[in-house]
């Protein structure tokens, strides 16, 4: 997972503080960038009008990217050093301009304000994995069984030649009777992999 996702997941940018920081703005794009490492090094991020974070690191001796940071397979004690950095100065930002929501994407956090208003229940966090922790599941308060489980995962496990890139879905238990009736659109997948049209 790039660095940029891991850090920034469920969270969501306040522009004024953006601009408060440092961010240039052009058309809604936020950009920012800093040396580090005793210059060795530039940190660009970009900041999209959707909210989505870009984060590359330029090894300013060839002008290049220095796409080691999150290639796993680099190991020492350099390299381990460059990613500190990094996380440092996105943790920065994160913290002075980022707010905390309850999912990554806004339509999983209005699902969830949509449940807490109607049915007056949360979601529970009950994963204690690192990799799924995020993953919130709505129960019935009086059974405490589970009825959607919303998780933030690779689209390639739906789309196999899709880029590396995270959506949240929602995971619905229904009535079998009425599947028919309510799976009517290409968005939902089934739970044995068929793709309902």
């Amino acid at each position: 997972m790039p660095i940029e996702q891991d850090i920034f997941s469920s969270y969501h940018p306040i522009k004024e503080k953006l601009t408060e920081y440092g961010f240039d703005c052009f058309k809604d794009i936020f950009t920012y960038s800093i040396n580090f490492h005793n210059n060795e090094f530039k940190a660009l991020i970009t900041i999209s009008e959707k909210g989505e974070v870009n984060f590359k690191v330029i090894e300013l001796a060839f002008n290049e990217e220095y796409t080691q940071i999150n290639n796993d397979s680099y190991k020492g004690q350099y390299i381990g050093e460059i990613r500190e950095n990094c996380r440092d100065i996105l943790l920065d930002i994160r913290n002075k301009c980022f707010k905390k929501e309850i999912f990554v994407s806004s339509q999983a956090n209005r699902i969830a304000t949509i449940i807490k208003e109607r049915y007056h229940e949360a979601p529970a966090f009950p994963f204690s994995d690192p990799k799924i922790e995020h993953y919130g599941a709505f129960r019935y308060h009086i059974n405490k069984k589970w009825y959607g489980l919303i998780m933030n995962v690779s689209k390639s496990n739906f789309l196999p030649n899709s880029k590396n890139e995270f959506v949240d879905v929602i995971n619905v238990r229904i009535d079998e009777n009425n599947r028919e009736e309510i799976v009517t659109y290409s968005h939902y997948l089934l739970k044995w992999g068929l793709l309902a049209r």
